[in-house]
């Protein structure tokens, strides 16, 4: 249960949810990312709920959940495949992202042989 959150993000402005376990920072983060609706209060992202803003949300998960039979840059690739992107734009942009994590270097490995860090950084590109 969350208490008392009036919090607002400017454009452009980057926030850390920094708090010990429990709190509520995964709850904030499902709420604002529309997986669960609020049992009292509101919620707007981008001046609308939640689900209709998610076209201009990306949300990350602690774990980096990459596909094991995909390499780096089809892990990035993915969530543009979903959407119905067509493949040279999914490559570009996969492209694109992995050198903005300076992981470019990497794009045909497996998972399995990405260090920690670097699968996260792969992670951080496809969101």
């Amino acid at each position: 249960m969350l208490l008392g959150i009036d919090l607002t993000i400017a454009k452009g402005e980057f926030t850390a949810l920094v708090g010990r376990s429990g709190c509520g920072k995964t709850t904030l983060l499902n709420l604002v990312a529309g997986l669960v609706d609020p049992s009292a209060g509101s919620v707007t992202v981008l001046g609308t709920q939640p689900r209709a803003a998610r076209g201009h949300l990306g949300f990350m998960l602690a774990r980096d959940a990459l596909l094991p039979w995909r390499t780096a840059r089809r892990n990035v690739e993915y969530g543009l495949e979903l959407r119905g992107v067509g493949r040279t734009e999914r490559r570009q942009t996969a492209l694109h992202w992995l050198e903005a994590v300076q992981l470019l270097h990497a794009q045909h490995q497996w998972p399995w042989q990405l260090s920690q860090g670097m699968r996260q950084r792969v992670a951080l590109a496809r969101t």
